[in-house]
């Protein structure tokens, strides 16, 4: 890797020199544009990525920011949608698991013992069940996207990144509502309303509400939304010193929940047929070489496929994720003390078929989280140190049914997982426009877990076992840099950092199975610059991961020669790329976007074992070695085992971006008429790791239109909208079918939809 770096950086320490010697001509330059009449500048963006108040161009990280204005007119309603925002992010989901990935790096989450790799919070409150997310996209200020490893200031499970959801805080004296609603095909409507309430001169109120539903996207009805959500918080300031804000939350999920389609399509030129739709069974039944258990209701072994055709679905989704949370920051002179304690509870249940596959999940999470910490900033320095506690105990029952070969049901009574940390980073003016930053973060873990299970055989019989055990680990996570202000609005930056995503565990009968954490090493140079009178923002980062001890969900041998899922740290790889961002504000009405990301990413080794007979040259594309015993539950069963070094990291598009326009007509009442238009676009990737041909998701682009009338003073606006226009088939996951050579099963994006928003304000 030493040898390798040098080589993957040349060209980024190159163009950031190039830079340096730009902007000696920069205010020539810039004194031409003014003259030409560009009086409007791009706004400055403040974030709280590093756990203080700065400029998103003074973030020695790779940062993208939406803002909760334009998350709105987008139409995100839930985690999906940022597939299509954020260049290098892929987004799907099991049932309610997310399976969130960055640059390659994430969890194929399918039950409730999985780990992310990508932190999500909201306001500053790490969400530990990927299932609780959801709800949470409505009455946002700013939604801030950090590529790489964020071990420092996040902790576990930060190891790709972390997406941090800010919601809108109440303001002191000052009475205001905002209301807004969105209708369009798929009989969908969106509707949001916000209050604040001023309740003296030191204590303010914010109700904010949203009711979220749309018909299933998928001619089987799946893929659709039914949800509702509210958010309370109040404020209390009493003195310039001390600002306290309490704030709860609750969301009731409902539905039939995620879907997907067959890879290629059934029906050709149609990619929206679910899974179970009647003409997507036909091919399950038709195409499989043992009686399946069919999309819908579990069957006995001893019913046949003609049985298992008639049987009608029961996707659904129901959960109801809650939790109160308050944040104390104090004002001591010489530092700022935040103190954020929070409670969350995550209860609910899913019931999933994807590809002759039943998933269940039934769980109960209860998380306790407090962080404590100090911090400052002043001319030429920063710092920041803490503390953090993190308690969950989780309860959950699940059933994972695709007869004849794997069927097995797991009753998990207690999964209790507690985690501390103490950690600090700081930066420091060592030179004239020189500063130097270092942080490190140690984190101590212990699990415990005890329940049952049973596993049957391809006859039927039943192997009851009962587990429990407990693992424990430490991790040490550095980050150090260097940052050089070549102009006041340009910066070099170079960076190296680690985080991880915390090991578990992976039951196989009564036997407990351990994996280790996963590493990520990640060094990345980088230039955020504004040039013109600030109405050009260039920014490149560079990026070279070192990934290891990846952890990888499979089907593999359980006791006795059944077949379960497990998760095994399966091999390293390396990820390596560049990200260019250009905003240029070619005049007040005029705004250009362009956002690139280039990654080559390869798994340098990657193993794992699967039952002996399983792995073929049509179910996976890797390499398998020959037959050999291993003892599980001290059974011996015979596997080979799968070598898949060499490919290229699943859900990692080697090219994707974004390119956006606006334009402003200005009327002469004073009001506008804004028009938009912007476009995602995805070279093709891997949909999963059997890298099978029908596995190659296709490259796409999905072009988005809109059209705003904003009365005067924008006191309400009405928009007409059209997303995905080409109606283009966006997949983002795909998983093999059992017993069907070739035929795979995706995740896929919505269709062509379109409607009208309005909004008012007062």
């Amino acid at each position: 890797m030493i040898k390798t770096l040098p080589r993957a950086m040349r060209a980024f320490a190159f163009a950031g020199v190039s830079f340096g010697a730009l902007l000696a001509g920069e205010p020539a330059l810039a004194q031409a544009a003014a003259s030409d009449g560009h009086t409007a500048s791009l706004e400055e963006v403040i974030v709280t990525a590093q756990r203080r108040e700065e400029s998103s161009q003074k973030a020695s990280i790779a940062l993208t920011v939406l803002s909760g204005e334009a998350l709105a007119s987008a139409g995100v309603t839930s985690a999906e949608s940022l597939s299509t925002l954020v260049p290098g992010v892929k987004i799907s989901f099991e049932g309610a698991q997310a399976q969130v990935y960055v640059r390659g790096v994430g969890t194929f989450a399918a039950n409730s013992l999985a780990e992310g790799s990508v932190a999500i919070n909201v306001d500053g409150v790490y969400m530990a069940r990927p299932s609780g997310v959801g709800g949470m996209f409505f009455d946002v200020q700013r939604l801030e996207v950090l590529k790489g490893p964020q071990g420092t200031l996040y902790g576990r499970n930060a190891s790709a990144g972390a997406v941090n959801i800010i919601t809108r805080n109440p303001v002191l004296e000052k009475f205001g509502v905002e209301i807004s609603a969105a209708a369009g095909n798929y009989d969908a409507l969106n509707v949001e309303g916000a209050v604040n309430l001023p309740l003296g001169e030191t204590v303010a109120l914010r109700v904010a509400a949203q009711r979220a539903r749309h018909d299933g996207y998928l001619s089987d009805g799946t893929n659709d939304q039914d949800q509702a959500s509210a958010r309370v918080k109040l404020l209390y300031e009493p003195n310039d010193s001390v600002r306290l804000i309490l704030s709860g939350d609750y969301a009731d999920i409902e539905g039939r929940g995620p879907g997907a389609v067959d890879f290629p399509n059934v029906v050709p030129g149609h990619p929206w047929v679910g899974l179970d739709d009647p003409r997507s069974n036909a091919v399950l039944v038709a195409g499989s070489t043992a009686a399946l258990t069919a999309r819908g209701v579990p069957l006995p072994v001893a019913q046949g496929l003609a049985a298992q055709a008639a049987l009608k679905p029961i996707d659904y989704i129901d959960y109801a994720p809650w939790g109160v949370s308050a944040n104390l920051e104090w004002d001591l002179g010489w530092a700022t003390w935040t103190v954020q304690p929070a409670y969350r509870v995550v209860d609910g249940s899913y019931y999933s078929n994807t590809g002759g596959f039943a998933f269940i999940d039934d769980e109960d999470s209860r998380t306790f989280t407090l962080e404590n910490r100090l911090g400052s900033s002043g001319d030429g320095y920063s710092w920041v140190v803490g503390a953090y506690y993190f308690d969950e105990d989780m309860n959950y029952k699940s059933r994972v049914d695709a007869r004849p070969f794997i069927n097995s049901t797991s009753n998990v009574d207690r999964l209790d997982d507690q985690t501390w940390a103490v950690f600090g980073q700081a930066s420091k003016t060592v030179f004239e426009n020189v500063r130097v930053l270092a942080g490190l973060r140690y984190t101590k873990e212990k699990k415990q877990i005890a329940g049952s299970r049973v596993d049957f055989n391809a006859a039927g019989v039943g192997r009851p076992g009962v587990f429990a055990g407990r693992a424990s680990s430490d991790a040490t996570n550095w980050k150090v840099g260097l940052e050089y202000d070549v102009a006041p609005q340009s910066m070099l930056y170079a960076t190296a950092s680690t985080g991880f995503k915390a090991g578990g565990f992976t039951i196989a009968g009564s036997s407990i199975l351990v994996y280790d954490p996963e590493k990520l090493t990640a060094y990345e140079i980088g230039s955020k610059n504004r040039f013109f009178d600030s109405t050009l923002q260039l920014n490149v980062t560079g990026f070279y991961w070192d990934y290891k001890d990846h952890q990888e969900p499979h089907l593999g041998p359980g006791p006795g020669g059944t077949v379960t899922f497990l998760t095994s740290n399966a091999g390293s790889a390396t990820v390596k790329g560049f990200d260019v961002s250009v905003v240029y504000k070619a005049s007040p009405n005029d705004t250009f976007g362009f956002d690139v990301e280039y990654n080559d990413s390869k798994y340098n080794s990657f193993l794992y074992d699967v039952n002996a007979g399983f792995a073929t040259s049509k179910s996976t594309g890797c390499k398998i070695g020959p037959v050999h015993a291993v003892v599980i539950d001290g059974v011996s069963t015979n596997v080979n085992t799968v070598d898949c070094a060499g490919f290229q990291l699943a859900k990692a598009p080697k090219w994707s971006g974004t390119a956006s326009y606006e334009h402003v007509f200005e009327l002469a009442s004073g009001a506008a008429v804004v028009a938009g238009i912007d476009s995602h676009f995805s070279s093709k990737i891997w949909g999963g790791v059997d890298f099978i041909a029908n596995q190659r998701l296709p490259s796409y682009t999905m072009t988005n239109l809109d059209l705003t009338y904003r009365a005067p003073e924008d006191r309400w606006s009405v928009m007409a909208f059209v997303r995905n226009v080409e109606n283009k088939a966006a997949y983002t996951n795909a998983f093999e079918a059992q017993f069907v050579a070739g035929l795979v099963h995706a995740s896929i994006l919505a269709p062509r939809t379109y409607g009208v928003r309005v909004r008012t304000s007062f």
